[in-house]
């Protein structure tokens, strides 16, 4: 679980170096979508999101699903952390 973290943290910190690189900064990312694309993406695509056979079909759901993945992975989030990855996935995606 450990190692997840420190790979987590260390995939942090390069994503915001080459964000400086290019002249974005990491906040003007939103933190749910940086703890979205460090965890998630590592078992999603982001089309897992759009398909037509959803699993998730209300914000009650989607915070259940959100949960079950962060403690699938080993995610350390709290709940403020895993609530900012909800709030990006809906407005990106699900929109409830």
């Amino acid at each position: 679980m450990r190692q997840w973290r420190w790979l987590s943290m260390r995939c942090a910190v390069l994503l915001s170096i080459c964000l400086s690189v290019s002249g974005v900064s990491a906040a003007d990312l939103p933190y749910g979508k940086l703890l979205h694309d460090t965890e998630c993406l590592t078992c999603h695509k982001e089309t897992h999101y759009t398909r037509q056979q959803r699993l998730v079909h209300s914000l009650p759901e989607l915070r259940k699903r959100v949960a079950y993945c962060r403690d699938d992975v080993g995610a350390e989030w709290d709940a403020a952390e895993t609530e900012e990855v909800v709030q990006y996935l809906n407005t990106g995606y699900y929109r409830f």
